[in-house]
């Protein structure tokens, strides 16, 4: 454990439920992504039409900002998030050399493996960490979960990640907003037993 580290809280947080049907439908909608992308499979990925379609672009932006930035960032720490980043683009230059000396074109195997594979990652690993956060309670996006798992894992919690992860569905914006209805009710239901106590006084 180093110095910046700090032991893991055991603090029992909870998911509103306006945000739970939330993660449980993005659970279910990348669940059903993961297979109809596999369906599809590397031959569709690898024409040539794919990549000029934005959405394809989208996903591979997610997968590197969610699935390999910031869950190693939100693990291991900062320095960590770019680390794994820079390792990807290394292999992905790799990558598109081998295509372009064996196939003539860059838009080949095994260039084509990385960002399909990256974008079937990306939906699994949604997948899983929607229940993940609910059994947690972690706030924020879902990959925020799962680098609060690495870091229950390696028994250290990361000061850095006190806020709840940016998510781009807004579930950070739903848990705050239950957090905010939750701690008025409790505020409520506060004052009226201290007024009854007080008029039973």
């Amino acid at each position: 454990m180093t110095e910046h580290d700090v032991q893991v809280t055991t603090h029992r947080r909870t998911i509103g439920p306006v945000s739970t049907a939330c993660r449980l439908a993005l659970t279910g909608v990348t669940a059903w992504s993961a297979v109809n992308w596999t369906s599809a499979g590397i031959d569709w990925f690898s024409r040539t039409s794919t990549i000029t379609d934005p959405g394809i672009w989208l996903l591979i932006g997610l997968g590197i900002y969610y699935g390999l930035h910031q869950t190693a960032e939100s693990g291991f720490g900062h320095r960590w998030g770019i680390r794994t980043v820079i390792a990807f683009a290394v292999v992905l230059v790799g990558a598109a050399v081998v295509a372009l000396a064996t196939e003539g074109e860059l838009w080949a195997a095994p260039l084509t493996w990385l960002p399909y594979g990256l974008v079937l990652f990306f939906f699994v690993s949604t997948a899983i960490a929607g229940p993940i956060s609910l059994a947690q309670g972690t706030p924020g996006c879902e990959f925020g979960a799962l680098g609060e798992l690495i870091r229950r894992v390696r028994g250290v919690s990361h000061p850095q990640r006190a806020d709840a992860m940016w998510c781009i569905a807004g579930l950070h914006r739903i848990d705050a907003w239950e957090a905010r209805r939750a701690e008025a009710r409790q505020r409520s239901s506060s004052h009226e037993s201290r007024s009854a106590r007080e008029g039973r006084a």
